[in-house]
């Protein structure tokens, strides 16, 4: 991993911080690019659920997800803008209120996606959860409960 990380921060200009916690398999970690912008860096395994994952953020550029600064989906690495968010739905009392702005924010993500690039079918992982609690002797396994 430690050969990545100096890659993407000889590619992309980058300071990494300590890595985010207690994380499944992803390496994510606050960095400064060399003028100064507050980023995230992120490496995973490059399989089909990456690719998925930076053809998305590509398509949604920004509007209502965070935005792709940068990527190599050969290495499985992404440069993000790094956000500061606020409150979390779940803090939020008011279950109309949390439903309108989740509702809000997926109509803010559609559009239909372009011909010919790689999206995972959310009917497909989803049925892969299905397999989680046999596969884990009833828990979770790596998915917080």
């Amino acid at each position: 991993m430690t050969s990545l990380i100096d890659e993407a921060a000889r590619c992309w200009g980058l300071t990494p911080a300590a890595p985010v916690p207690d994380l499944s398999y992803n390496y994510v970690a606050p960095a400064r690019r060399a003028d100064g912008t507050d980023v995230v860096l992120k490496i995973g395994v490059p399989n089909p659920e990456l690719t998925s994952e930076i053809n998305a953020l590509r398509l949604y550029d920004g509007r209502g997800a965070v935005r792709l600064l940068e990527s190599d989906r050969a290495l499985g690495m992404c440069l993000l803008e790094r956000l500061r968010p606020g409150e979390m739905l779940t803090t939020l009392d008011d279950d109309d209120l949390r439903t309108r702005i989740a509702a809000d924010v997926m109509l803010c993500l559609w559009r239909p996606a372009p011909e010919g690039q790689a999206f995972l079918r959310l009917s497909d992982w989803f049925n892969e959860l299905k397999n989680l609690h046999p596969r884990f002797g009833g828990t979770t396994g790596p998915l917080p409960r």
